[in-house]
């Protein structure tokens, strides 16, 4: 078990347990009857009708799953320290084997891959003002671009199932930019902002690639790290086996 899963596990330790600090006694009693939820507050004294909208509700769910994930930190930790143990679930399991009425009403420490790349994918960014004419090529899933390379790119990423965002803004010092794409890397979760520069062979398109890129790194996007370039000219087009390349490298 490597270093990150250890750093990732204290974490969402340290998380739970400062929600844990504020959170309120007793806990929550949940009764559905048909369509119809009801909420109520059990403590020592008894149980307490809660209206749909006390906020009680939320904190005290809240608290009921922040203390299962505890334990399954433990456990997994005493796994990871050696110790014998037996392991029956993972901390990202456990808002998964609630009850969807409780799911609702808590803050996951973690999401699935299939619910986080759906999360990720419903982000919207607003349209590049610096063209408000939209592109010429669409992609077989219909997202329309503004180039054959950058066809090339989406062709490639949707072949392999990755997602991404098409012109994403990126706000540097109260400017915006908008870098051809943002991709995800879905098993890491790891952004990458892509910037394909495909007139390099003009002198002026590639000063202003060069003043871009130095923007970039000035910020911390230097390539790999969280940015990807390719770079293309008349001559030297952008291929297939390049965007596979990149896509094996970085989104795999």
């Amino acid at each position: 078990m490597g270093s990150n899963r250890v750093e990732q596990l204290m974490e969402w330790y340290e998380k739970c347990q400062t929600r844990l600090k504020k959170a309120p006694p007793g806990r929550l009693v949940i009764h559905r009857v048909k369509e119809k939820v009801y909420y109520y507050w059990r403590t020592s004294t008894g149980d307490k009708y809660l209206k749909p909208d006390d906020p009680l509700i939320n904190l005290l769910a809240q608290k009921t799953y922040d203390q299962d994930v505890l334990r399954t930190i433990r456990q997994e930790m005493r796994g990871i320290q050696g110790k014998k143990c037996k392991i029956t679930k993972r901390p990202e399991d456990c808002y998964y084997q609630l009850a969807q009425d409780r799911r609702a009403l808590i803050e996951p420490i973690a999401l699935n891959d299939e619910d986080f790349v759906r999360q990720w994918q419903s982000m919207r960014f607003p349209e590049n003002p610096l063209y408000k004419k939209k592109g010429e090529f669409r992609s077989n899933s219909g997202v329309i671009v503004r180039s054959k390379s950058e066809l090339l790119i989406v062709n490639g990423l949707e072949f392999q199932h990755r997602p991404f965002h098409y012109e994403p803004v990126l706000e540097l010092d109260g400017v915006q930019y908008f870098p051809d794409f943002l991709v995800l890397n879905p098993r890491t979760r790891k952004e990458y902002y892509w910037e394909h520069f495909g007139r390099m062979d003009d002198p002026e398109y590639a000063d202003r690639s060069v003043r871009k890129m130095k923007i970039y790194a000035k910020h911390g996007y230097d390539i790999g790290k969280p940015m990807i370039y390719t770079m293309e000219t008349k001559n030297e087009p952008l291929s297939t086996a390049q965007i596979n390349g990149i896509i094996e490298k970085y989104l795999k």
